[in-house]
């Protein structure tokens, strides 16, 4: 499978907290939501697909909800604390430049850590090439998700 293919597979986030995304640019964020945590994603007018791996100490196993923006499709796992997200749009459509929900992902109550890391992200334009990006951590996220499980 080529770049452009891989791109064109997974997705992330939706903010319950103040998310913070620089407009105009290709932005990653990941907030608390609930009793979840929210990958939220914008992009700059050109990408037309991401992918994001992101650790997370506590993520349920396979407890990933996609909620990706108009005709984008992907795919989004969680494995042993690691979320796997990809996003793409068949037509060839940009990502919305407004931030927006990528995906929501459930916690285990019984962990207590707080650990929220992406350890890699790729956003891309319709021919696979490569586009600066973002991403912002609210580094209360989990801890805020976590209290809302503990209720």
């Amino acid at each position: 499978m080529n770049m452009k293919n891989t791109l064109l597979l997974t997705a992330l986030l939706s903010a319950g907290t103040v998310a913070v995304a620089a407009p105009g640019s290709n932005n990653l964020v990941v907030t608390s939501e609930g009793k979840a945590l929210a990958i939220d994603i914008s992009g700059d007018g050109n990408a037309t697909g991401f992918q994001a791996r992101i650790s997370v100490t506590g993520a349920k196993n396979g407890a990933c909800k996609l909620q990706l923006p108009g005709d984008f499709q992907g795919a989004c796992s969680v494995k042993a604390g690691v979320v796997r997200i990809a996003g793409f749009s068949p037509s060839g459509a940009a990502l919305p430049t407004a931030i927006g929900s990528a995906a929501i992902v459930s916690l285990d109550a019984s962990v207590k850590s707080e650990s929220v890391q992406v350890s890699s992200v790729e956003f891309a334009d319709a021919l696979g090439t490569a586009l600066p990006f973002r991403t912002n951590v609210d580094g209360q996220a989990v801890k805020a998700a976590r209290a809302g499980v503990a209720k």
